[in-house]
């Protein structure tokens, strides 16, 4: 019924095939494409521990947490490729110029240190915006007549991110040469791979959306829609706890 195995296997260069073959056929991605609607399973696990010589015991949990969630990523059910709970990720929030410095900045040079600052520089702006004199009863701003608004918002941007430096704060600068479909596109493309590699770095699957694949699911069950997926979703909403008055406003 099966070949016989043979004795004289080579394990690098067999583990190296069966490498090369996942990788031609893409077997990782389509195993989360299959299962990206499948019921979430998460393991828990506690932390490494240095208890000892390493015995039986070290073997036998690294055989179960290696062997439960590939038994159920068999079964369907939507793993992280530990086998954990996926709470990583960051939260891009953007900042306009002045526009932004005053409900922002305050919290990012005093706030938790849990951000980085990323500059947006232009090197040469497509046109000059000189600044007119006037307001000379106000010397604070009349000492800008005959500047520019280019000046101006490079001015800001060195003194924000001295502001930054100050206070110990993580900040970086991505200079375009100018703003045009080119350098737009180098930034997006940039970013995109930022995002790809960030989720290497934290083991987790970067093009998998979950979260926002529920958002919409939920969405057309509550528009109506009659495919069974969202029928489905519509009666595991019915059952969700119903809103308390007392927490109302």
């Amino acid at each position: 019924m099966y070949n016989k195995v043979p004795t004289d296997l080579n394990f690098v260069s067999r583990e190296r095939e069966v490498a090369r073959l996942w990788k031609e056929k893409d077997v990782i991605h389509k195993s989360f494409d299959l299962r990206k609607d499948g019921e979430h399973f998460t393991f828990f696990d506690g932390p490494p521990t240095a208890n000892g010589k390493p015995h039986i015991g070290h073997i036998e949990t690294r055989v179960i947490k290696d062997l439960f969630p590939r038994f159920w990523t068999m079964k369907g059910k939507n793993v992280t490729r530990k086998g954990m709970a996926c709470n990583h990720g960051q939260t891009p929030a953007k900042s306009l110029g002045v526009t932004d410095q005053h409900s922002q900045l305050q919290l990012y040079t005093e706030g938790p240190y849990d951000k980085v600052i990323t500059f947006l520089k232009v090197e040469n702006f497509r046109t000059q915006s000189p600044i007119p004199h006037g307001c000379e009863e106000f010397p604070d701003v009349a000492f800008l007549g005959g500047k520019s608004l280019n000046q101006l918002i490079e001015a800001e941007r060195q003194g924000t991110e001295y502001a930054l430096y100050k206070k110990g704060r993580m900040s970086q600068t991505i200079t375009l040469p100018e703003v045009n479909a080119h350098t737009l596109g180098q930034l997006i493309f940039f970013y995109e791979m930022t995002t790809a590699y960030a989720g290497e770095l934290l083991d987790i699957d970067a093009f998998n959306q979950p979260g926002v694949e529920e958002s919409k699911i939920a969405s057309y069950a509550v528009l109506g829609n009659t495919s069974e997926k969202y029928q489905k979703k519509a009666e595991e909403m019915k059952n969700r706890p119903a809103e308390q008055e007392a927490y109302i406003l």
